[in-house]
């Protein structure tokens, strides 16, 4: 995918990881990625594409994970909202192998511009555990013109780790905060 609604460049980028506790701890490796609503585009030469720049597409935020042994699960869409964009989700997995997807979302600006982190408590399997939540306390826009116009960055990033015997979620992530871009930590607990 190359490109979303006002943001010149949004490829999807698969993140990855092997979810170690999965499948009674035998493991899988889980995946995220975003992909768009609509059929793929047809250029001047023949070929298709993804595309998702105009305002009636949006994308969605996909889950999927692979056993060590043989078997998978099908691609699972993790946004529980689907109008407007949910894009660049970032995945890990706590000590059951439940896994936290963060991702930025646009469901709370009519104009499909503005986003705010989200997150989704999902099982191994891919299914929802309790719904979307958004994350972040402030919306931001790819318009600000910092680095450039129409662009937020290409990721962000959630890891867990263990904080006074409690799962603590962390996610940096990409913002404007007060007319400043900048790079953002979040804790989150599921």
């Amino acid at each position: 995918m190359g490109s979303l609604y006002r943001i010149g460049r949004a490829p999807t980028m698969p993140i990855a990881r092997f979810n170690w506790a999965a499948n009674n701890g035998r493991g899988r490796i889980s995946v995220v990625w975003h992909e768009c609503s609509s059929k793929p585009k047809t250029d001047r030469a023949g070929d298709k594409f993804p595309d998702c720049m105009d305002p009636g597409q949006h994308t969605d935020v996909y889950y999927a994970s692979v056993w060590l042994r043989g078997g998978n699960t099908n691609k699972v869409r993790v946004n529980d909202n689907r109008i407007r964009d949910q894009f660049t989700p970032a995945l890990d997995f706590d000590a059951k192998g439940n896994v936290l997807v963060t991702f930025y979302d646009r469901r709370d600006d009519r104009n499909n511009i503005n986003y705010h982190l989200y997150k989704a408590w999902i099982n191994q399997n891919g299914r929802p555990i309790s719904r979307n939540r958004r994350v972040s306390s402030f919306a931001s826009t790819p318009n600000s013109g910092w680095p450039r116009s129409n662009f937020i960055g290409d990721y962000h990033e959630t890891w867990m780790i263990p904080l006074n015997s409690r799962d603590t979620w962390f996610s940096s992530w990409t913002g404007e905060y007060r007319d400043n871009a900048d790079i953002f930590i979040s804790t989150i607990r599921p």
